[in-house]
């Protein structure tokens, strides 16, 4: 098992998902101890299901986060490449806040690829499928009728 120092549920259930073990928070400020496998276990099927609906798209907007730290162009280019490699048709964007609200104003397109933060898929609502770069790297796979089984467990999450 792991156990993650801190108050945030979150990367204690990246820490999960990527090493497939039990995983636990001590939260000093709360003074309490939580299991995070469960959690972990609905990030993971909720980021598997965008996955499947990804797959069913024709246009994707991949979109490149304008705060500080978002910007990962590279991976952005990367993802463009490969999906229209796929046949794909790929529009690239910029935002400073991804919201469902601003997604909805960009029409046109069936799935979302954000490169800024991995959070931002799993800790939201959206009308449509919004991947993570791990997601993103699965769709590929998925797309390639390759197995994906595992995806979300790369030294990236920890």
């Amino acid at each position: 098992a792991y156990v993650f120092l801190g108050q945030s549920n979150f990367h204690a259930a990246g820490i999960a998902l990527s090493t497939n073990m039990p995983t636990y928070v001590l939260d000093p400020y709360f003074n309490e101890v939580r299991e995070v496998t469960e959690f972990a276990g609905k990030l993971k099927k909720k980021a598997t299901l965008a996955i499947y609906k990804a797959a069913e798209a024709q246009t994707f907007g991949i979109i490149i986060g304008l705060k500080e730290g978002q910007l990962s162009k590279v991976f952005a280019l990367k993802f463009k490449n490969e999906l229209e490699k796929e046949g794909k048709t790929v529009q690239l964007f910029a935002l400073t806040d991804i919201t469902n609200e601003r997604l909805k104003n960009l029409k046109g397109i069936d799935a979302f690829i954000q490169v800024a933060c991995p959070r931002i898929s799993t800790d939201n609502q959206f009308d449509k499928p919004v991947l993570s770069t791990p997601q993103a790297n699965a769709l590929l796979k998925i797309l390639r009728h390759e197995s994906i089984e595992g995806y979300l467990e790369i030294p990236h999450w920890l």
